[in-house]
Order: C-alpha cells, then structure tokens, then sequence
C-alpha cells in the first residue's frame, strides 16, 4: 500500500508526460536498467579483484608448541644420550612460540618480492640441561629478502598485466552492453508512447463520430415526429449511434492496456485514465531532413555500440591470446635470498644480532617445470585462437547485418511516408464524399444509411491516418536505433544510462 500510495504520489506530480521525459524515467527507474548497471559494478568490482594481485600484502603467522614426547632410541642418541633423574621413560619436552611476519608484493614485471622476519622462543628439555647450551630459553631470529624472477612463463608486463586488461575490456564491454540495452528500451518506449498517443487520438475520432451519430438521431426523431421522416431512419442512427460507442468501449480499453504496457516500462503503477497526460509528438517525426540511406548506413557502421561491443570481445579474446601463449610457456624461475640470524637470551637482543649479521645466510636457485605432451602445452593456445577467429567472424556478421538493417528501416519510412500521404488523401475524399451526401440529405434527396456509412467511412480514414503517423514516428526512431543517432536525436545524455 505505501508503494502504490507513493507511485500514485509520483504520477500525480507528474501530469504531463512526454516521449522524453517517459523515456528518461524509463532508463532510471526501469528494473532491467538496475539490472545492468549492477552488472557494471560487478565488473568494475572484479577488475578491482584483479588489481589486487600486484598490490602489498601482509602475512603473519604465530604458533605455540606445548609437547611432552617420549624419545625413541634414534632420538634419544641424537641429543646426546643423557638420561635424568626421574626421567626414565626419557621425555623430552618442548615449549616454542614461533611467529612469522612478511611483507609481500608482485610487481607486473613478474619479479615477487618478500621481506620477512621469524621470531622463535625455544624451551626445551636439552636447552635447559645441557652444558653446551647457551640460553634458556633461547631466542633466535632471522630476517631476510627473497627474489623471485620468471624467464619463462610469467615474464614482462604483458603476461602479467593480461588479466587486468580482460578485466579493465569487460567493464568497457559491460557498459556497451548496457548501452545497447538502453536502446532496446529507448525502441520500445517510444513505441508504447507512440501507441497511447495514437490510441488518444482514436477515441477522440470515435467520441466524434459518436456525437454526430447523436445528432443524426435527434434530427430525424424530430423529422419522425413532424411526420417528414420515416421510423427506418431513427433506427438507421440509433444503430449508428451504439455501434461506435462499442467501438469507443473497444479502444477505451485498448487504452488502458497500452497505458500499462507504458507504465511498466517507467516503473509506475497501474493506469488510470486522466491521471496522466501526454504531450504529442507534434512535428518532430513528420520525416523531413532525413539523410540518405547512404549517408545513414555510413554513421551506423561509425557509431553503433554493438559494433564496439564486438571490438571488446576480439580485444578480449587477443589478450585471451596472450595469456594462453604464457600458459603454454615452461616454468623457469630465478629466485635469490640474503637474510640473517641472531640468537640471544631474549627477544630484542635476538634481532639486535640478527641486524648485527651475527649469522648469514644467501641462496640463489632455479626452478623448471614442463609439460612434457607438446598437445596438451599447446591446447589452450589453440583454443584462444579459434575464439578470437569467432569474436571476429561475429563482428563481421554484426557489419552484415546492420546493413540489411538499416536498408529496411529506411524502406519502411519510406513505406510510412508514402502511407501517411496516402491516409490524407484518402481523409479529404471521405470528407468531401461526407459533405455530398450531407448536402443531398439538406435537399431532401439524400439517404440516411448512406450519410452513415460515409461518417463511418471518414472516422476510418482519420483512424487510419492516426495510425499512419504513429507508423511514421516508430520508423522514423527505427532509424535513428538503426544509425546509431538515437541519443543524440533524441537529446538523451548517456549518463542516464549509467
């Protein structure tokens, strides 16, 4: 009840509806449209994902042994073979807290980099025994840097930045995507308010036709009644007079439904007639300086947002490439480390001889990794190709195919134009045809039925006039839809779309 309490609110606000008000509501508040502007921040949110890869990152780790474990003969002998007393079953105990931070980063070239630091405190049965040891508990650190540097699988920035830029192409390519659904939506309201103002133009002809079939009546009821008429000719009208208000009742709820088939498009409640106006399309769609069939096809292959959709797939699929070549790619890593140790009777002193360089450390080493099947090494390098071939052939089509597209649009305004003129001239012979038959009525030498049928025949020929310049308008956007003007024409921003 608040929804509909507030839909009505709003419709109320909003007396006067036009194709461009209609259709920026549509592109705000149409579900579809949230729909695909989600889609968008989900892109935009995985590339964001994908970014993270090459951004610092932290590691900690931290643990504390508590183990009483009897030695085994092995055991036993390697720390010394000393046996205490009341310690017959030979445990040897085990107190450590071992903490681990690190610092890391890959860096797009492929180089990871590690800075780390470990932090042990030992207490054990040996440490706090023997006369070798030096502490109790002992406390060592290490601090060091590790390399590591790929020469195969994973070098240079653009193995590595392959993922970021599929990423950074689908955000482009989503937003296309929800361009050209925009323009989807744009066609079809504009279509549906192309129909409830012809269907508002209708029953103005049929309340018309209704009030003349009124007229008629009361006329020959009063010719009935001065004994100049005959009874067939009141029935003649009545008959006329019900038969258009069942049309009238006809197109009132053909109304309604065209009203909400508009409605559910801008997001507003059910119709309710009078509640809303609607300005007309007035002469903006009367088809005058309309480009070439030439022109327009040339400005379709420049601007359509499908056709720079398909150029993010193929770039896609060519990063896609990429990545599938390095993939294929053995794995051979340099990697290098340099760190020290320290060891003292508690912690701080620890990293003090650890910064001291109480104890070195430093290694240098490779790492190779192969597929050994040339097939299976290869496979996903042929799969990116037959892709990209796809992404390209569908672009092709997509060129193809909006060629013939706007070849029919531009026919069929022709057709509308042609129609249009067609529907007036046939309107001024049903109206003159009306003023004869009128005029013959006036001498007395007319006939009733006729007059009748030549109103029903005018009220045709307007409804089909009516319909004509709606059929205009709808080709006239088609066109527009077709050769990619359709914002620009129409005076909508883009940003509406985001």
């Amino acid at each position: 009840m608040i929804g509909l309490k507030a839909f009505a609110e709003e419709v109320k606000v909003q007396e006067r509806l036009s194709l461009n008000s209609s259709i920026r509501q549509a592109l705000k508040k149409n579900p579809d449209m949230i729909s695909e502007r989600i889609d968008v921040e989900v892109s935009k949110n995985q590339l964001t994902k994908e970014k993270g890869e090459f951004a610092w990152g932290l590691e900690t780790i931290s643990r504390y042994e508590d183990r009483d474990k009897p030695q085994n003969t092995r055991e036993f002998i390697a720390v010394g073979g000393i046996s205490f007393p009341g310690n017959s079953a030979r445990i040897f105990s085990d107190k450590n807290f071992i903490a681990k931070e690190g610092l890391k980063k890959k860096f797009q070239t492929g180089t990871s980099f590690e800075l780390s630091s470990t932090f042990n405190r030992l207490e054990n049965t040996l440490n706090k025994t023997s006369a070798s040891s030096l502490y109790s508990p002992e406390y060592e650190s290490f601090t060091g840097l590790t390399l590591i540097q790929p020469i195969l699988k994973g070098f240079g920035r653009e193995a590595n930045r392959a993922q970021i830029n599929i990423a950074e192409n689908r955000v482009e390519a989503t937003e296309y995507l929800t361009e050209i659904k925009a323009i989807n939506l744009i066609a079809e309201t504009a279509s549906r308010y192309t129909d409830v103002i012809a269907i508002e133009e209708i029953l103005k002809i049929r309340q018309e036709n209704i009030v003349l079939a009124e007229s008629l009546l009361e006329k020959n009821k009063e010719l009935l009644a001065s004994e100049k008429g005959v009874k067939i000719d009141v029935t003649t009208a009545e008959l006329a007079v019900f038969q258009r208000k069942d049309d009238f009742i006809g197109s009132s709820a053909l109304k309604v439904e065209r009203l909400n088939k508009l409605f559910g498009l801008i997001d507003l409640p059910p119709a309710n007639n009078g509640a809303v106006e609607f300005k007309p399309l007035g002469q903006f769609f009367n088809g005058d300086n309309i480009s070439s069939k030439e022109k327009l096809t040339e400005l379709a292959l420049e601007k359509r947002t499908d056709l720079l959709y398909f150029d993010k797939l193929i770039r896609s699929s060519e990063l896609n490439v990429i990545r599938a070549k390095d993939e294929g790619r053995s794995l051979l890593n340099l990697s290098g480390s340099y760190g020290a140790y320290g060891l003292s009777d508690n912690g701080t002193d620890a990293y003090t001889e650890s910064f001291n360089r109480q104890g070195m450390e430093w290694s240098v080493g490779l790492n190779f990794k192969m597929i050994l099947d040339k097939k299976a090494r290869g496979a996903g390098l042929l799969i990116a190709r037959n892709q990209l071939m796809k992404a390209t052939i569908e672009k092709q089509k997509a060129v193809k195919s909006i060629v013939l597209e706007m070849d029919t649009a531009y026919e069929r305004f022709e057709s509308s134009k042609q129609r249009l003129k067609t529907a007036n001239k046939a309107m001024e012979l049903a109206e003159e045809r009306l003023e004869q038959e009128q005029a013959l009525i006036d001498k007395g030498v007319g006939d009733v039925y006729r007059l009748v049928e030549q109103q029903q025949m005018l009220g045709a020929s307007q409804i089909r006039a009516v319909e004509a310049r709606g059929l205009l308008s709808k080709s006239i956007i088609s066109l527009w839809i077709s050769s990619g003007q359709v914002f620009e024409k129409l005076g909508i921003d883009r940003q509406l779309v985001k």
